[in-house]
């Protein structure tokens, strides 16, 4: 079994889902988050704004960084 260590997660109270990255939220507002993750669905509605944009921004500089 494949372990994800990154994707969207709903945390227990949360009413939108956050991006996290080794159990932390990209917004920085959940961490310690071990639930179930999913993969795509970047531009979902109940994503978290703050993770989409944050997202953006590391997909633009990993990018940048398997060019070099």
């Amino acid at each position: 079994m494949v372990d994800i260590k990154e994707g969207w997660g709903f945390p227990g109270t949360s009413k939108k889902a956050h991006y996290f990255v080794d159990s932390m939220s990209l917004c920085r507002k959940w961490g310690f988050y071990y639930g179930s993750l999913e993969q795509g669905n970047d531009d979902s509605p109940d994503n978290c704004a703050a993770c989409m944009r944050k997202l953006a921004k590391r997909k633009v500089k990993q990018r940048s960084e398997a060019e070099r």
